[in-house]
């Protein structure tokens, strides 16, 4: 289900952002918490369930930042700034998930924005 341009506003409003489409440009220096809402709002925007942790303080080390999901696909990605680095155990989840059939995996920053809206947009 995709939603309308008047429930994605809604949806701003409520993570008290400005009612405007996603910010589709490309800002190398985002923080990760900005990057993360660009990419959730365009995955909402085009159909997608999303979730995030918010606290993973006692979650298990490395899990990926955002699961996608739209009834077609599961995709797993994990959000870095430009210059941020995986720990050990983001690598081991990535790996492992990277090699599970069925699913895409992906390390996500900044400047792939433009190809993570492309992706999206896809079913």
């Amino acid at each position: 289900m995709r939603w309308s341009e008047e429930e994605y506003q809604d949806y701003l409003r409520k993570l008290g952002r400005p009612s405007s489409t996603p910010a589709a440009s490309v800002v190398d220096d985002d923080t990760e918490k900005d990057f993360l809402t660009k990419v959730r709002g365009f995955a909402k925007l085009y159909g997608w369930l999303t979730y995030h942790t918010h606290d993973s303080r006692r979650s298990d080390e490395g899990f990926p930042d955002l699961v996608l999901c739209n009834g077609l696909s599961l995709i797993f990605a994990e959000l870095k700034t430009r210059t941020g680095k995986l720990s050990k155990s983001q690598d081991t989840w990535i790996t492992t998930l990277g090699h599970t059939q069925k699913v895409e995996v992906y390390l996500w920053r900044p400047a792939d924005l433009p190809a993570i809206i492309e992706r999206l947009g896809k079913h």
